[in-house]
């Protein structure tokens, strides 16, 4: 590892610890229902989608309740993913008259996308239309974020809440985590790269790269070492359990520990318990 590679590491996480407790405090308040700042701006737009939604947003859901909503959410903007992608050649904002994605590549894209996993199996603007990136794989960049975090909102909750029997709603934290914590840091970082001269435009595709060559992407999996390559592979294959995934990574992690004291209390002859709930068989 070269010397300027240690620096941008250290960087980073110097970087990422001092930005946790502030951004941290801000989410907790914003998920908990708390004023902020943003508030005053944002509240209204938040209204207005319950009302549109016709969700009471201060109505708890059990587990069951939670994840059918997340399903159902989730299976929606599949289909919607899928259908922009496979009428795409019939749509407007589609300047080089890019063909439908062929069905295996526009089902293996909308699931990816809506699972938070964003793996791209085809060659970038030569494959997708500005509407189905911007309406789709765009959209799922922040609503499959949003899934993440209320996830990790409702297993939290689930090991907090003594005695109580719902987690939360589903459709208040997803809303939250969109409008007071993606979409103000989705227009912060814009124009971050802004200031770096990005390239993205609705004009026609044509080559272009940056001046430094930095690309969009550092390097693909097939450019990597076989041992560097594996252990991509096998993060990927875990449910990518590391500090990234917004939401995704954290509560990965929470599965993973939690498995382990059940396993590890199973290996030492104790009946593993959770919230004073036995996993011995009843009877």
């Amino acid at each position: 590892m070269e010397t300027h590679d240690i620096i941008q590491l250290l960087a980073y996480l110097v970087l990422l610890t001092a930005c946790t407790p502030v951004l941290g405090g801000f989410m907790a308040k914003v998920l908990t229902g708390e004023p902020t700042a943003l508030t005053s701006w944002l509240a209204p737009l938040e209204r207005c989608i319950y009302r549109a939604a016709g969700c009471d947003p201060l109505t708890e859901m059990r587990w069951t309740t939670y994840a059918g909503a997340l399903l159902a959410f989730n299976g929606c903007g599949l289909v919607a993913v899928l259908a922009l992608q496979l009428a795409q050649g019939i749509l407007p904002l589609n300047p080089q008259h890019l063909p439908g994605v062929p069905w295996g590549l526009a089902l293996n894209t909308a699931v990816s996308f809506m699972t938070n996993t964003n793996w791209q199996a085809y060659s970038g603007e030569a494959t997708l239309s500005y509407l189905t990136q911007m309406l789709g794989l765009t959209v799922q960049n922040f609503v499959s974020a949003a899934t993440g975090i209320a996830v990790l909102l409702a297993v939290a909750r689930g090991f907090v809440r003594r005695g109580l029997a719902t987690v939360g709603n589903f459709w208040a934290d997803a809303v939250r985590a969109v409008i007071y914590v993606l979409l103000p840091l989705s227009v912060v970082l814009a124009l971050v790269l802004l200031a770096q001269g990005v390239v993205q435009t609705l004009s026609p595709y044509v080559t272009a790269t940056t001046a430094a060559s930095n690309g969009s992407v550092n390097a693909m999996h097939d450019s990597l070492s076989p041992l560097a390559g594996l252990v991509a592979q096998v993060n990927l294959l875990l449910g990518e359990v590391v500090f990234g995934g917004a939401g995704a990574g954290l509560y990965g992690m929470l599965m993973f520990v939690l498995l382990t004291v059940f396993m590890a209390g199973l290996m030492v002859g104790r009946t593993p318990e959770r919230a004073s709930h036995s996993s011995r068989r009843a009877g």
